[in-house]
């Protein structure tokens, strides 16, 4: 998930407001240059996003404003209380978005109090940490995690997953072939190295047929 390394309030909001928009602005690119189209359809629609491990919530901002109709679900592990406060700053008490702390490779997170199934046309993975051993790539956490949020990602929908370091990304890639996932696209962020919050280095970006 993105850090933040930020001391004060202000500071923090900084730190959220420029990753959010840093994140939106690649992922729009990203998205348009693989799939062209795909937002475009997606602008005024109805739908779901989940957002995996998002950390301080920084990209729900900007994806509230890219898909303005879209609900979307945060699952995370961790303390989520940083992103519930931005969330309220930016967007709203009434904002639609529901924060979960959950683990994201249980079926049952994906669960609604109506007993339905959370299906989404785009989910979000930011930054995973995977731990070693990484060469036989049988992590059970992120496995799990992968097999789920496939499940749940509905036809024409697409996984964008950022990712920080390169052993991750060689995993994340044979986790995906693993799964029988062959059709997705690598991309590098030009700016990771700069003056950026959105530091994340490698994106893999997958639509579902």
């Amino acid at each position: 998930m993105p850090e933040d390394n930020s001391e004060t309030p202000k500071k923090r909001e900084s730190f959220i407001e420029r990753d959010g928009k840093e994140f939106i602005t690649f992922f729009t690119k990203t998205v348009n240059a693989e799939y062209p189209g795909w937002i475009e359809k997606h602008k005024d629609a109805n739908f779901d996003i989940i957002s995996i491990g998002f950390g301080s919530g920084t990209e729900f901002g900007p994806l509230h404003e890219e898909f303005t109709n879209a609900f979307l679900w945060g699952f995370d592990k961790g303390d989520i209380t940083i992103a519930q406060d931005y969330i309220e700053i930016a967007i709203g008490e009434a904002a639609p978005i529901k924060l979960s702390t959950v683990d994201a490779g249980e079926e049952s997170s994906y669960t609604k109090k109506d007993g339905s199934q959370i299906t989404a046309d785009l989910i979000t993975i930011r930054s995973p940490d995977i731990k070693p051993p990484l060469g036989n790539n049988d992590d059970p956490n992120w496995t799990g995690v992968l097999n789920q949020a496939w499940q749940h990602l509905n036809s024409d929908g697409v996984l964008f997953i950022t990712l920080n370091h390169e052993v991750e990304l060689e995993s994340m890639k044979k986790l995906l072939n693993k799964m029988g996932v062959a059709k997705f696209r690598e991309v590098k962020n030009p700016n990771a190295h700069k003056d950026s919050v959105f530091k994340e280095i490698f994106i893999l970006i997958v639509q579902k047929p």
